[in-house]
């Protein structure tokens, strides 16, 4: 008799065919091979015998019908390639389970730990290379199913050659035109290398900083901050236990650029010896370098809102804001080849607070920065529904998360401005949160931009200072070098914890950006002052500033000792940065002619140098090198 039970396909699918499914989603499997039972329970004279067949054959079939979830690896380059060589890597998922995939790239160099690149995300191509000596690079590829958390991975490896071995340096082009190779054959170990480098007559010379020889392998070094369509001449130094040797010159040239550059002017005479200006333009054109004459001296391309930070050794932070799903909200480190160094998103960050038991982000905005301990925090929005407190019946209110990173992009520690802040203090100019102004928002097509926080920055007892613009504060929080409970410590501005000292009619900021301490007791920041534009006080100016304070944070007392009126107001963005010089760079970022212009004064806040741009930059940075 044939059986009649079709529990049957599942207890012979659980013992005896398991270990062929392993890998796959059992419940489609299920499906497949339900879909046979039902044909052959209502055979005649159909056996046991022939029912285990049966359910073998349609479970290998259905195996085969449903495949696992595989990856195809294509990629741009055969191994080995010479050192500095971009290598693109498409990685295609294929099978049943590839539908809503997403991917991870991670590395391993000569033999080492896998390090995180790019954490899971919908990006399935990856660009990579090995520039600093020849060897091997593993990269690691995974995709997963988010529907099923069915995961596949391959490891890829990779072989990357010496440029030279001679005594005689080689300079080469990269995939960027305005970033090239140098390459030296083997120094002695523990000797350090530098390269000098300059325009063919000897104008705008630049340094790269010291690499470590290791009396094996050759030394590969970046030359950045170049004009296009120029000759140069370079040549490099050996320290060492004996003094400093010098090597032979070479030549090079750049070529032309495709590059679509906003229109650029100078006036004055800059007096820091920051040789660059870095420009970051906000949500649309690509984030650019240029000299101190106005030259294009480098440009990145890839798609990205805003550049946050430089964080050293030629490493870049930037953010990508879109109308997208959290996956394509991004935060990104980048070198200067353009390169992704780290990579992820907020959907991945997303799944690890969900763990920790926190509230969930919508997408990453306005501040990502290295800490001295080579931590990454950056901020993020977060919403909640709130009932009659910032406006009549329920609304959806707008404020922000502090996250810190680690270098695997893990998650170490959160501060919620839903746990500390009054949410009875709404956005001091009712302000809401629509994009352009701020992130995509999630709970409701719009929010009450309650907080909107604009930059984090250390302080020297390891605290973080945070810039609300729509508070109009700078709010010192007890982070304790990742150890704090995120405690409210003190709020600098008005209607805050602090007494003014100052001649100025409206001596504080408001609406300001890019709070950070100088030292111990002066902290800078960048006063837009849309306060101060409906106000009618005799001597006030109503220009945006560059301010720094002299604090007293046990006496609660602030002094003005600063107050730089930038000749227009920037009703939105800006930044601020003390120089070598002892003066001070202030981006004017958005003046009523659409215009941003980066400022340099002296010491005494005397204007001496500006370079405008065409259009609005989000911030501007004064380098002294690319590199």
């Amino acid at each position: 008799m044939p059986s009649s039970k079709p529990e049957f396909a599942y207890e012979f699918l659980g013992s005896g065919l398991n270990p062929y499914l392993s890998g796959f989603s059992q419940l489609r499997h299920l499906n497949c091979i339900q879909k046979g039972m039902k044909f052959r329970n209502g055979t005649p004279g159909y056996s046991i015998t022939a029912a285990r067949l049966s359910l073998l054959m349609l479970a290998f079939f259905c195996g085969h019908a449903q495949a696992a979830l595989e990856l195809k690896i294509t990629l741009s380059h055969p191994s080995p390639q010479p050192v500095g060589t971009k290598v693109t890597l498409v990685a295609e998922a294929s099978g049943a389970s590839a539908e809503n995939v997403r991917y991870r790239f991670r590395r391993r160099d000569d033999g080492g730990e896998f390090t995180m690149v790019r954490d899971f995300g919908p990006t399935f191509d990856f660009d990579w290379t090995k520039a600093d000596y020849e060897g091997r690079v593993d990269v690691e590829v995974s995709a997963r199913n988010l529907s099923t958390g069915e995961t596949s991975s391959r490891i890829i490896p990779f072989e990357f050659t010496a440029r030279t071995t001679s005594a005689q340096p080689v300079v080469s082009g990269t995939h960027h035109p305005l970033v090239f190779l140098y390459s030296f054959g083997q120094c002695p170990a523990g000797s350090l290398l530098s390269v000098r480098y300059s325009l063919e007559d000897g104008s705008q010379p630049q340094q790269t900083r010291e690499v470590e020889c290791d009396g094996v392998h050759t030394v590969n070094t970046y030359l950045a901050g170049l004009r296009p369509e120029s000759s140069y001449r370079a040549n490099h130094f050996i320290r060492g236990p004996q003094g400093l040797a010098e090597g032979g010159e070479v030549t090079f040239k750049t070529e032309a650029i495709n590059f679509s550059a906003p229109a650029r002017s100078v006036a004055g005479v800059p007096l820091a010896n920051e040789g660059f200006i870095l420009h970051g333009p906000v949500l649309r054109g690509s984030p650019f370098a240029a000299d101190l004459e106005g030259n294009i001296v480098w440009y990145y391309t890839e798609p990205i809102s805003w550049i946050t930070r430089p964080s050293g050794f030629g490493r870049y932070l930037g953010l990508r804001i879109t109308m997208g799903d959290r996956s394509e909200q991004f935060l990104r480190e980048f070198d200067v080849a353009g390169m992704t160094l780290k990579e992820t998103n907020a959907e991945a960050v997303n799944e690890q607070l969900q763990a920790m038991g926190k509230r969930i982000i919508g997408g990453f905005h306005h501040e990502a920065a290295r800490l001295a301990d080579g931590k990454i925090v950056a901020l993020a929005s977060v919403e909640q529904f709130v009932t009659d407190v910032q406006a009549p019946g329920t609304v959806n209110v707008v404020g922000d998360m502090v996250i810190v990173l680690d270098d695997e992009l893990r998650v170490l520690w959160t501060w919620d401005a839903f746990d500390h802040l009054d949410l009875s203090r709404a956005a001091l100019q009712g302000e809401k949160c629509m994009f352009g102004g701020c992130v995509k928002t999630f709970l409701d097509k719009e929010g009450l931009d309650w907080t909107h926080m604009n930059s984090v920055q250390p302080t020297p007892d390891g605290g973080l200072v945070l810039s609300s613009r729509h508070q109009d504060w700078l709010i010192k929080i007890d982070y304790a070098d990742g150890t704090g409970n995120g405690a409210i410590l003190w709020r600098l501005g008005k209607e805050g914890d602090f007494q003014i000292e100052s001649d100025d009619p409206y001596p504080w900021f408001s609406h300001q950006h890019d709070a950070q301490f100088l030292d111990g007791q002066h902290l800078l920041v960048f006063d837009n002052g849309n306060a101060r534009q409906d106000l009618d006080i005799e001597g006030m100016s109503k220009n945006s500033r560059g301010q720094v304070f002299a604090l007293d944070e046990n006496a609660r007392s602030a002094r003005l000792v600063l107050n730089v009126d930038l000749q227009s107001y920037s009703f939105a963005m800006g930044n601020s940065q003390m120089l070598s010089s002892g003066g001070f760079h202030f981006n004017n970022s958005w003046t009523p002619s659409n215009e941003s212009v980066a400022y340099e004064t002296d010491a005494s806040g005397q204007i001496v140098y500006g370079q405008t741009v065409g259009l609005p930059v989000y911030r501007s940075f004064r380098l002294h090198s690319l590199n």
